[in-house]
């Protein structure tokens, strides 16, 4: 059984020499996520040898969206108590100055999917395929159309449909009943409390 890890950002990631030389997530903590220069990490996604890969939506050091692998995912969870994180070299990629909204590994197509977006939350949503080496560019995704409002936030795989993938939106703030945001409705059972999705198949 494993146990929660707590220090990944307040210790591990803070006060990491490498990191440093980077940017500074010191100051950088104390802002406010969506603030410009602020730190909010929203990309998470396993590596096909073991590690995870941590996508931050803010910072984005000189233009770059910051990708942080974590190479000792198992031993944090399994000795949270006496484990340190153990990072490996921090790659930038080139997203078109945006950040990372979500961030997955596509089996099927042995790629990294990616969601990119503005990190003070605008409505600027970009996808890319990633190869996963830190030498390649990211492929930036031309042909994806999306519904009115629809504010992509997340990606999902699944084992048996392995020619597509589905979209999940932030739907909070869209206003279905009155001016009340989504998020806003006190009512959790009301038929207006809810999110889109749509599916993506591969050609």
């Amino acid at each position: 059984m494993g146990e929660s890890y707590t220090q990944l950002v307040l210790r591990d990631i803070i006060e990491d020499s490498q990191l440093a030389k980077i940017f500074d997530f010191k100051t950088a903590e104390t802002k406010a996520p969506k603030a410009e220069g602020g730190l909010n990490i929203e990309g998470l996604t396993a590596t096909p040898d073991g590690n995870i890969l941590i996508g931050f939506r803010n910072p984005v050091p000189n233009g770059k969206a910051l990708l942080l692998p974590l190479k000792n995912p198992k031993s944090l969870v399994t000795n949270s108590t006496m484990a340190k994180a153990e990072f490996g070299d921090p790659i930038l990629l080139d997203l078109g100055r945006l950040g990372i909204r979500s961030i997955e590994f596509w089996p099927a197509l042995e790629v990294y999917l990616i969601i990119a977006g503005e990190f003070h939350g605008g409505d600027q949503f970009v996808f890319y395929t990633w190869s996963g080496k830190k030498e390649d560019a990211p492929k930036k995704i031309e042909s994806l159309q999306f519904p009115d409002g629809f504010r992509p936030e997340a990606l999902l795989f699944y084992p048996h449909f392995p020619d597509r993938f589905q979209i999940l939106s932030d739907d909070g703030t869209i206003e279905r009943v009155g001016n009340t945001p989504c998020k806003d409705i006190p009512d959790k059972n009301s038929p207006e409390k809810y999110f889109r999705s749509i599916w993506v198949k591969a050609n």
